[in-house]
């Protein structure tokens, strides 16, 4: 999301609140409460913590099997498997990506 985007809804986060901003426009609560403290002077902490848990599965997905991942900023991937596969790979190269 562009920085001035961000800039705008920490500022209505200062003045509504972190929760009601973040939900409704679906972002990352604690990104959003990052880009708050950088506004009041605060320091921003250079690597920001994953906002999720990596869960590595002990056999290849099936075949069959659909998996949607969106990440915060609205980038989706969504994997229809046709044959048993280890998608491990995958997630991991579209968590690392920058979009």
């Amino acid at each position: 999301m562009p920085e001035r985007l961000w800039r705008a809804a920490a500022k209505l986060a200062e003045e509504h609140g972190l929760n009601p901003v973040a939900a409704p426009l679906r972002l990352d609560y604690y990104s959003l409460k990052r880009w708050v403290e950088e506004g009041r002077g605060q320091r921003r902490s250079a690597a920001p913590s994953p906002a999720f848990i990596e869960v590595r599965p002990l056999a290849p997905a099936a075949a069959g099997t659909v998996l949607e991942l969106e990440k915060p900023g609205g980038s989706k991937m969504t994997l229809r498997l046709s044959s048993a596969l280890d998608v491990g790979a995958l997630v991991e190269a579209f968590w690392r990506s920058g979009t």
